[in-house]
């Protein structure tokens, strides 16, 4: 099984005459992948609430259901899945400078810094207390504390989890997230929340970045500049959560005969670290960051896209409901964790 769950069964198609593809032509899965992105653009158009990502969440959930993975879609998928989501998410890298990071103050960096690491072991603990494996109780971490789905995808590289925890992770963060568009603004209405408390809670306690934005903008522009600083600086915690875990996962496996550790850091995390660097010097001109971002979205989607085909209603309804119960309680945690230091910092 590939890293994002698909196997190109019965060998599939090869691109060219030498078969320059080993695991089969990617091209009908990645038409297949277009045309998913396709029709998440369309949904985002029409309802103007629906984040990119999570419509292409759901478009890949319906091709995987539908039976549309086959041995000739199987290469494509997988390859949008893994190579292309993280493609997206070294550009991801040029929306973040290290000035911002400091422009938001100590405080800030608190309130994240402690989200973060509480939520992060927090829920991986709370996961084995419920009796869930290891690697499902990662990625549920990983996704709630950090930066959801393109956490989730990341790290399940270095978690050994298969296609059914990456696809109940993946959907509790939508679920949750999603939910959080109506809850954080009617619940900061109710608190009395200023602009800036707003938007760092939205930064700091919303999973994925499309999420964090369709909160923040039913809030107003200022609340989304804060939220948007917040949440992209909460993404820097990608990279050394990616890279430590790689670590201890290359200290845990002994090197096969003839083979190689894992990477101690990921090589897309050295491409978002530079990314950011990249931003921050001011060798990326502001043309090449608009253009950046076009980009960023769409592999993001492509690869939403093809990790959303893995998911099977069959196999989700297997595990049970205490992945439910564990989403439940890692949304509680980051939202209570987040608020909670927002106000201890007096931000």
């Amino acid at each position: 099984m590939s890293e994002c769950g698909h196997s190109a069964r019965g060998g599939g198609n090869r691109c060219g005459p030498a078969g320059l593809w080993a695991g089969g032509c990617p091209v009908p899965g990645l038409v297949l992948v277009a045309l998913g992105v396709l029709a998440a653009s369309r949904v985002q158009s029409a309802t103007g609430s629906v984040p990119l990502i999570v419509a292409s969440v759901v478009g890949g959930a319906v091709i995987g259901n539908l039976g549309l993975v086959t041995a000739d879609t199987a290469p494509g998928l997988s390859f949008a899945a893994k190579t292309l989501l993280r493609a997206g998410i070294v550009l991801l890298g040029l929306r973040l400078s290290l000035g911002d990071i400091s422009a938001l103050g100590l405080p800030v960096l608190f309130v994240l810094i402690a989200t973060v690491l509480v939520t992060f072991f927090a829920v991986r603990a709370i996961g084995r207390k419920l009796g869930l494996s290891p690697a499902l109780s990662l990625l549920v971490a990983s996704g709630f504390s950090i930066c959801g789905n393109s956490a989730i995808a990341s790290v399940s590289s270095v978690a050994e989890s298969d296609e059914e925890e990456v696809a109940a992770a993946i959907g509790l963060v939508t679920l949750c997230g999603t939910a959080a568009i109506f809850v954080v603004p009617t619940l900061g209405t109710l608190l009395g929340l200023t602009d800036m408390q707003l938007g760092v809670w939205a930064g700091a306690g919303v999973q994925d970045t499309a999420q964090v934005v369709a909160v923040a903008s039913a809030a107003g522009p200022a609340v989304l500049a804060i939220a948007t600083a917040v949440k992209l600086t909460r993404v820097l915690f990608l990279a050394p959560i990616v890279a430590g875990l790689s670590l201890a996962r290359s200290r845990s496996v002994d090197a096969p005969r003839g083979g190689r550790r894992p990477a101690l850091v990921p090589l897309f995390v050295v491409g978002f670290i530079v990314a950011i660097l990249a931003r921050t010097t001011g060798l990326a001109p502001p043309a090449a960051l608009d253009l950046g971002r076009v980009f960023e979205q769409h592999l993001l989607a492509a690869g939403m896209v093809g990790l959303g085909s893995s998911v099977r209603v069959q196999q989700l309804r297997r595990l049970g409901p205490r992945p439910l119960l564990l989403g439940l309680v890692a949304w509680l945690v980051v939202g209570v964790v987040s608020l909670g230091t927002l106000y201890l910092t007096g931000v």
